[in-house]
């Protein structure tokens, strides 16, 4: 902290703040050993459903913290999300308004000054700007848009696996459940690190 402060001293820094990625706990440890100008938070739709996603951003915002927004379409699945989910909002707001949707959505909250977005090419570019410009209302209809798309996203299952365990204990020591759970979250989420962390957690 000293090191920073000095070179902000020197003009080198404008905003001294912090990316977070752990709990409620050490958050509000961590928060007041500094007077921080900002902290980047990851309050997209999907992830605010979680209770320690949401407290955490209600702490900064109780604390008068600015928010970045990182990940506001979380790594690019909120902008095709599951099919079900899309066509829901295809039927309310036309084609190609996932992405719109999530950054709308971000960028309603109060307590957010800057919403970081990761755009590969000139026509995400020339969308993103659009949708800033031009953002969709997060009124009684979105609510509702969104409330029906997390329905669908949390349905979404290629093995319909109701964690039940009469499968269990396996013979060769697998856990059935949480290999159909990785499955299913990779399928989902398209992220290889999904599948990383479950052989982490087995030590394969």
């Amino acid at each position: 902290i000293e090191f920073v402060k000095r070179k902000k001293a020197e003009g080198k820094i404008g905003k001294i703040g912090f990316s977070y990625h752990d709990d409620l706990a050490t958050l509000e440890d961590f928060i007041g050993d500094f007077d921080w100008e900002f902290i980047q938070l990851q309050p997209n739709y999907y992830d605010m459903e979680r209770e320690d996603y949401k407290a955490e951003f209600e702490l900064v915002k109780s604390k008068g913290i600015p928010v970045v927004v990182m990940e506001p379409v979380r790594g690019g699945f909120l902008a095709r999300t599951v099919p079900n989910a899309q066509k829901i909002i295809e039927e309310n707001y036309g084609e190609n308004k996932s992405a719109a949707l999530a950054l709308s959505y971000v960028n309603s909250l109060d307590g957010v000054f800057m919403v970081l977005s990761g755009m590969s090419n000139m026509a995400q570019v020339e969308d993103n700007i659009n949708t800033f410009n031009n953002p969709i209302p997060m009124d009684e209809k979105a609510e509702k848009v969104l409330k029906d798309v997390l329905a669908e996203i949390n349905a979404f299952k290629v093995v319909d696996c109701t964690k039940c365990e009469y499968c269990m204990p396996c013979p060769m020591n697998i856990n059935i459940p949480k290999v159909f759970e990785t499955y299913n979250k990779y399928e989902m989420f398209k992220s290889q690190w999904i599948v990383k962390d479950y052989l982490k957690e087995i030590e394969v």
